[in-house]
């Protein structure tokens, strides 16, 4: 539900270096070395002066660059041979420390730089009597046109003839390159200023939204479906945004604006109280398309806006200015000065949908990742104001200190492992193992033994990937979760994954396996084998009829006993066994299993394992055949039930559904029966026939499934009530009579 019309829910370091007489102009630090943490890329050139961190001389913190000459040589070289970030105009200094002794015998010194174009030679000459002895002395220099590519960065000082034996020591720190401040200029126009090309991060007004920074309203497939890059700026007078966004397809169909591809902006002026609905936030949209039923900040006047629409080969680019005075709400004002802050929620619609139809995803910056931002200050991030025109976006809520750990900089991709369900699993599909989704039951048993139902255990499982790590969820139905029975952790209830990195030959040592125990398991096994903690990540929890785990393990965690790795990257593949084990308390009784052949020796038989093929857009293909010996497992794992086996139902369900009380009427015992596709809160209550509360029935977390529950109306009377069940968004009530 949308709001009423009447609602709104509303470095780097600067020096200035003196270039003339009287003229001051703004630099911004490209790079600075101070030696605090060692000598880096720095290193002692021709001459073969010794070189070392010292505490004997510093500037600013303890430590510098000490140099001794050689004897033989009139020279003292320090280099960077990696550096290549100079252009033309950049402001390249050094501090020296010289002895006043030695500098006696000093002839000059000069900053030097050289290009890859035969090692040309480019110096700025400095006479010794610009070296104060026994002090810190600055030289720099302001470079001409530098000719690329830039090999060398250096520092040179220069003895007097004669001097080849003495032993000077010199002294540097504090090497800084900066470069002519941008001036702040904004033009809206629909193209980026080139003052936006000098935000570096969230830290200072530069956001990255990739596709799994969805929320509620769906995920985009990858980055070219929908993804944004957005710049932000500010003086006294305007909020500037600036926004290039990748949108396959660009719709503007949708039956309501805010339906349409296009920007949402939520500001809360004053960051302070929770209260929905209380004209708290202002919500300006600017929708991609013009024309009827198209929104351009509709709800600021002319005077106050500035905005232009672009459309680019992949997308389109919006730019909008808007004025901070207009960003009042209920007597509340943005307060525009450094250090202040506002509340703020960027989304950015997708709409892939014939006429009439609405958006299908969005990805937005939030500090909680749901479309109720244009009615929930709560869910809002801040954003503070900095000086030189740059604005800190900070994924926290100001009121509640709730922080969104998403990355919104170059990250490619990203799952939380917190044991919640990442938005981006909507990707993977229930009933298709070809994206990366596994659903065992108890038909998928292992000779250890097979399930009762369902309920007794079944899992459904998602997996994705990236260049660093495997990720895996899973949902877990399980009656009873147990360690009874055994002192083996293997025998409890727990999830174990055998890998065959390289699936080409079947030696026994060529697998790596790990395992994860039950939430109540203690001790339990949290990936244990793992024992680097920076190479996996983890997470469990119980909920009503089961529990939930969730893994990340790096890749180069696995690694085979006979020293054998994971080739990553699209098309490669590995092999892979996925077990859920049961215990009901008297020691493992049943396995759920993903493989090629459906034995417990996938733990020691790479020819029993399945193969997983990398995808494109982070998905992995799952293959229940072996690659080495091309035996497949027909099972289907996809939610289907094959037709040797009664199992009914036979899939999760698809929607939320309150069925009828069974017996009804009844005395004094009946059954309700309620199904969830996915995770949910869950609350069931009775009511009487004046809607007053008579009994709490259900509350908790429960897992996708059919759940039923018995209702003991003993101590009730007789009469007429209604049940009513909350799951998630979904809420249905139905009557039932008691009669004695």
């Amino acid at each position: 539900m949308r709001r009423p019309s009447n609602f709104f829910i509303i470095s780097v370091c600067i020096l200035f270096l003196m270039l003339s007489a009287n003229i001051l102009r703004a630099q911004t630090v490209v790079q600075t070395w101070d030696f605090e943490s060692g000598l880096g890329d720095w290193q002692s050139g021709p001459g073969g002066a010794s070189l070392e961190v010292s505490t004997e001389q510093a500037v600013s913190g303890t430590q510098s660059a000490k140099l001794v000459k050689a004897t033989s040589t009139l020279e003292i070289n320090l280099q960077n041979d990696v550096y290549e970030n100079l252009q033309e105009g950049d402001v390249l200094s050094y501090k020296v420390w010289v002895s006043a002794a030695d500098l006696a015998n000093v002839n000059g010194v000069q900053i030097f730089w050289q290009t890859g174009d035969g090692w040309t030679w480019n110096a700025q000459w400095f006479n010794g009597s610009s070296i104060t002895g026994d002090a810190w002395t600055t030289l720099e220099h302001t470079l001409p046109a530098v000719a690329l590519p830039l090999q060398r960065i250096g520092f040179q000082l220069l003895m007097q003839a004669g001097n080849e034996a003495a032993t000077p020591s010199l002294y540097v720190d504090d090497i800084t390159v900066s470069r002519a401040a941008q001036e702040f200029a904004i033009v809206v126009d629909g193209e980026r200023d080139d003052w936006y090309n000098t935000l570096t991060g969230p830290e200072d007004g530069y956001l990255q939204l990739h596709f799994y920074t969805g929320n509620d309203n769906g995920v985009a497939k990858n980055d070219a479906d929908l993804s944004a890059k957005m710049w932000a700026a500010w003086d006294s007078t305007w909020f500037y945004f600036y926004t290039e966004v990748k949108d396959d397809t660009i719709s503007g169909s949708g039956a309501n604006s805010y339906q349409d591809d296009g920007l949402e902006l939520k500001f809360d002026p004053h960051p302070t109280d929770g209260t929905q609905n209380q004209n708290s936030i202002f919500p300006p949209n600017l929708t991609i398309l013009g024309g009827a039923g198209s929104d351009s900040l509709n709800n600021i006047p002319d005077s106050m806006k500035q905005w232009v629409r672009r459309i680019t080969s992949d997308g389109y680019a919006l730019e909008l200015a808007i004025k901070w005075d207009t960003l009042s709400i209920a007597g509340e004002d943005i307060p525009v000065a450094v250090d202040s802050i506002f509340g703020l929620a960027i989304n950015i619609h997708d709409n892939d949908q014939p006429v009439g139809g609405t958006r299908v995803g969005s990805v937005m910056w939030a500090a909680v990742m749901v479309d109720a931002v244009w009615n929930t200050p709560n869910d809002l991030g801040r954003v503070k104001f900095l000086p030189d025109h740059k604005l800190q976006f900070d994924p926290t809520n100001n009121i509640t200190g709730v922080y969104n750990p998403m990355p919104f900089d170059d990250t490619p991709f990203y799952i939380n492992v917190d044991g919640l369900k990442d938005r981006v699993y909507q990707l993977i599909e229930p009933g298709a193992t070809d994206n990366g989704y596994v659903r065992l039951r108890p038909h998928a048993f292992s000779d250890n033994g097979a399930p009762e139902s369902n309920a007794d255990l079944s899992s459904g499982i998602w997996t994705m990937w990236d260049e660093d790590w495997f990720y895996l969820y899973s949902e877990v139905r399980d009656d009873t979760v147990s360690a009874g029975g055994t002192s083996n952790v293997w025998e409890v209830d727990n999830f174990e994954l055998k890998f065959d990195p390289q699936p080409t030959d079947s030696v026994t040592n060529s697998i790596w396996d790990t395992r994860i125990t039950a939430p109540i398991i203690s001790p339990g096994d949290s990936l244990n084998n793992i024992t680097d903690v920076s190479l996996k990540k983890f997470a469990r929890r119980t909920i009503g009829g089961g529990y939930v785990f969730e893994i990340a393990i790096n890749w180069s965690a696995i690694v085979s006993g006979n020293g054998e790795t994971v080739s990553v990257g699209v098309d490669s593949v590995f092999g892979l066994a996925l077990n859920q084990h049961d215990n009901d308390g008297n020691g493992r009784q049943a396995t759920e299993l993903w493989a090629a052949v459906m034995l417990d020796h996938v733990w020691d038989t790479p020819k029993y394992l399945g193969t997983i093929k990398f995808l494109p857009d982070f998905r992995l293909q799952f293959i229940p055949e072996n690659n080495m010996t091309g035996v497949r497992n027909d099972l289907p794992y996809d939610g289907s039930v094959p037709v040797d086996v009664d199992d009914v139902p036979a899939v999760l369900p698809t929607e939320y559904k309150l069925s009828q009380n069974y017996p009804n009427p009844f005395n004094p015992v009946t059954t309700i029966q309620f199904s969830l596709p996915e995770i949910s809160n869950v609350r069931l209550v009775l009511y009487d026939i004046l809607g007053r509360e008579v009994k709490e029935i259900v509350k908790g977390e429960y897992g996708p499934g059919y759940h039923k529950v018995m209702l003991d109306a003993s101590n009730l009377a007789s009469g007429v009530y209604f049940y009513r069940l909350e799951a998630g968004k979904f809420t249905n009530a139905k009557k039932l009579m008691i009669m004695k």
